[in-house]
């Protein structure tokens, strides 16, 4: 049975503006599905910013950031990685699940935290994280001056 009445049946269906109309728009909108974008530094920069209290530092040549006096997270030399503080059994959770998202070197193996590869992270997931981290090392008078975040 057809679609529509048969006047209509070779015609392209006007453009309602809630998605592709061509074959490139079509062809675009799904390799962004398929394929979302990643996390660069500038957007890492942008969300460890957004959070409140939060300076930037140099760290080994690289960007390292922290809640007042506290360790928050830190790009690596290399320019991929991303460390976080996490908890252990957390950490261990979410390399076994995404390892090609989360891992650990040997240097952070005792450590409670996580490296998180830029490359394989979408914006939205790097901010949870941060935001994560953030809460999970943010002194108590910290969390209390900003209990939006605080509740999580």
């Amino acid at each position: 049975m057809p679609c529509c009445p048969e006047q209509y049946q070779n015609e392209a269906l006007p453009h309602n503006g809630s998605g592709p109309n061509d074959k490139s728009e079509i062809d675009n909108w799904k390799s962004t599905i398929d394929n979302p974008p990643m996390a660069t530094e500038d957007e890492y920069r942008r969300i460890a910013l957004s959070l409140p209290e939060v300076i930037e530092e140099n760290h080994y040549g690289s960007p390292s950031f922290k809640v007042g006096k506290t360790f928050l997270s830190r790009l690596r030399e290399d320019g991929e990685n991303v460390v976080l503080p996490m908890p252990i059994d957390e950490r261990d959770f979410w390399i076994e699940q995404e390892p090609n998202i989360f891992h650990v070197t040997e240097h952070y193996q005792k450590w409670a935290g996580v490296l998180v590869r830029l490359a394989e992270v979408e914006p939205e997931r790097l901010e949870e994280l941060l935001h994560g981290a953030w809460l999970h090392v943010a002194k108590p008078a910290v969390r209390k001056r900003h209990p939006e975040l605080a509740s999580g």
